[in-house]
């Protein structure tokens, strides 16, 4: 099976509109369909590189921190 890039795409997009909308510290995806074992935790790691360093968050001053 071939990578989905436009799912990451979408995936991303989808993110970015959230994190916009309604500012979260945590966002879940899940990965499915990979060739072998650890494949997900390997594009979630990507995800997270790129997320990092293109969306823009800031800490929701009201969040309990504990």
């Amino acid at each position: 099976m071939r990578r989905q890039p436009t799912s990451l795409n979408d995936a991303y997009a989808t993110i970015k509109v959230l994190v916009g909308q309604q500012p979260r510290q945590t966002v879940r995806m899940t990965v499915n369909q990979t060739s072998r074992p650890g494949s997900g935790q390997t594009i979630t790691n990507q995800m997270q590189q790129v997320l990092d360093r293109f969306v823009v968050t800031e800490p929701d001053p009201t969040a309990d921190p504990s």
